[in-house]
């Protein structure tokens, strides 16, 4: 009989939780022993982003029970919510450009793509699967074929994040 582990899935993004004292949304201080996402990677950049990350699903989820959905089960992805916004990012300018930056706690456009590169080594697949959460996702970009897509954002798209880029007909295919 093969032990089967609790999953949780929710905006793309698939936890599973091999030991059952880890935590899927942790408090955030939690070292390499402490389970939740904090515990993921010793690296300071990367763990910085993931309290990021933490403190946006935690906001989110005050904000669904301060919404009177505390009966139900809720069940989110802040890494894929911070995963889309920093892709539409690298499609932005003017004043909606700073205000992304400044959400994601970037200072400009090289440093977002270096928080970037490390929370989405975070989600390459796993070798050793014996401890700690495997974390997977699948990105993808659409957009409508009469927009092109300028290709230093299909790059950053495809190279970063592991996004398929591509331009399709909402207008007849919808």
């Amino acid at each position: 009989m093969q032990n089967r582990q609790p999953t949780h899935r929710g905006l793309g993004l698939t936890v599973r939780n091999p030991r059952p004292t880890a935590g899927v949304v942790g408090s955030g201080g939690g070292g390499s022993d402490s389970g939740g996402l904090a515990g993921l990677s010793e690296s300071p950049g990367h763990k910085e982003k993931m309290e990021n990350c933490l403190r946006m699903a935690r906001q989110l989820m005050r904000n669904e029970i301060n919404k009177g959905y505390n009966n139900k089960n809720f069940v989110m992805s802040p890494m894929s919510i911070i995963v889309a916004l920093s892709i539409l990012t690298f499609g932005s300018r003017g004043h909606t450009l700073e205000q992304l930056l400044d959400f994601l706690e970037a200072k400009y456009m090289d440093d977002l793509k270096a928080k970037a590169s490390l929370m989405m080594s975070a989600a390459a697949p796993v070798e050793n699967t014996k401890e700690g959460l495997i974390l997977s996702s699948l990105n993808g970009v659409w957009t409508d074929q009469r927009f092109a897509l300028r290709p230093s954002f299909k790059e950053i798209a495809e190279t970063v994040f592991k996004a398929e880029a591509n331009a399709v007909d909402f207008v007849n295919e919808a």
